[in-house]
């Protein structure tokens, strides 16, 4: 096996393993928003059969008023939260090869 043949293999396994942990992160983050609203939800039941009373009562009030209209502030949240996305910072990478592939 030639160096040259070494250096695509690597950089193959580069390319998978790059896959791979962009998959998995993704899984990660959805797995937590997933487990957080199960959490939020449970609380909610919980005290739903905690205060069951207050629980019927202020479902009655919002089927009687109806749901609320948003508010200006909550527009200028929506705006402020969409302005400046998150940065991502990739790691940079040793070069692999003797013959200046790769750059």
């Amino acid at each position: 096996m030639g160096v040259e043949e070494l250096v695509k293999e690597l950089k193959a396994i580069k390319k998978q393993n790059t896959i791979t942990h962009g998959l998995l992160s993704v899984m990660i983050v959805v797995t937590l928003f997933w487990q957080v609203s199960e959490a939020s939800l449970l609380l909610q039941v919980k005290n739903g059969l905690t205060h069951p009373f207050k629980s019927v009562g202020s479902w009655l009030v919002t089927l009687l008023k109806g749901r609320a209209k948003p508010t200006q502030q909550y527009y200028n949240h929506l705006v402020d939260a969409s302005a400046s996305p998150p940065s991502l910072q990739f790691p940079e990478f040793p070069h692999l090869g003797s013959s200046g592939e790769g750059h």
